[in-house]
Formats: structure tokens, sequence, C-alpha cells
């Protein structure tokens, strides 16, 4: 991966990540791009790329997205339990 201006943040199979940083900072935003989740009208720049295992899999069909989300690169929202309280 390359955050900020394009500095490389090798990642190894397995490896757990957390994306910490003041509120604004454009976490929220990296992780919805690392799943696809960017909503409209947002966009990657052409320039954007995601690489996993080589593939980049910045603008995957919607149905190959299937097959990345939540087994390769998953994502932990803030305040994650409260929205799973059905209370």
């Amino acid at each position: 991966m390359y955050f900020n201006q394009h500095r490389p943040c090798p990642l190894q199979r397995g490896e757990t990540v957390a994306l910490v940083g003041e509120s604004g900072s454009g976490k929220s935003l990296t992780g919805l791009a690392l799943l696809g989740l960017v909503p409209s009208p947002g966009q990657l720049g052409e320039e954007s790329r995601i690489l996993l295992d080589g593939q980049d899999i910045t603008r995957l069909p919607a149905a190959d997205w299937r097959n990345v989300r939540g087994r390769r690169i998953g994502i932990v929202f803030q305040d994650a339990l409260t929205s799973l309280n059905a209370g």
C-alpha cells in the first residue's frame, strides 16, 4: 500500500494493521477505499492503485469484490459493537 505522497507501506500476508490518526485525517476514507466502498461521487484518482497479491483491485467489478471483502481485507468501524446491538 502507499499512503500520503506515495510512500510505500508493504503488508505481509496475515498481518493486522490499524489506521490511527486525528479526526478528519482520512482513516475512514482510506478503509473504504481499500474495500472498494468509496461512495459516489468520490473516486480514486487515475494514478491510484491498491495491489493485493500483485493484482490491482482498485477497479474490480462488483461481483469480484465478494471474494475480497471479509475474506482477504476487513474493516472494523468506530463503535462497531454498538452497531451490532439490536436493543
